[in-house]
């Protein structure tokens, strides 16, 4: 027996494949040189490994075929707002950006935590909003049209969009000072 059977052999503690009354080669595979069957056990090791690879093999089509969710980061798509609403935003940078059919999440309203309640504060009756991070989490300073304000907890991850005159943009909101809806 050749040192590779051998191995293999002992790794796999189960009987390596052969044809009837022949020594087998370990570059035979499933299928010997003649084309024919081999016979035996099938090793577990290579058993888990077909398992695996019909898994990935019936996992990946359906994953891709599922497109790509609001915030995937993908540039030169974003979210069709119900609403048409414009805003300025102004970066951590100081970079101002005026953008037309602004969304956070595709939504034209800001989510956030006060509390144990969540808010929902539509763009229309929003002026500005001011993000600020404080201990590792983001407040969002909501001053509304009337003249009064509500500070919420936001979602760090999420990310506003817009169309400028250049293209497309998105930018986390925790990469904002403010938000300024016209």
């Amino acid at each position: 027996m050749s040192a590779c059977l051998q191995l293999f052999s002992e790794r796999t503690s189960c009987k390596p494949w052969r044809r009837k009354g022949e020594t087998p080669h370990p570059h035979d595979g499933l299928f010997g040189k003649d084309g024919s069957f081999m016979e035996g056990e099938i090793p577990e090791g290579a058993m888990k490994r077909i398992r695996i690879l019909l898994l990935v093999l019936t996992a990946v089509p359906l994953l891709t075929a599922m497109g790509g969710f609001p915030g995937d980061g993908s540039p030169d798509k974003v979210p069709i707002p119900d609403k048409k609403f414009n805003a300025t935003f102004l970066d951590q940078m100081d970079v101002v950006t005026d953008c037309r059919e602004v969304s956070i999440e595709g939504k034209t309203s800001v989510e956030g935590k006060k509390g144990e309640g969540i808010y929902t504060v539509s763009f229309e009756k929003i002026s500005q909003v001011e993000f600020r991070m404080l201990e590792n989490q983001l407040y969002g300073t909501i001053t509304l049209k009337d003249g009064s304000s509500l500070e919420l907890k936001l979602k760090q991850g999420y990310k506003a969009y817009g169309r400028t005159k250049y293209g497309t943009f998105q930018v986390r909101l925790s990469a904002l000072k403010k938000m300024v809806l016209q």
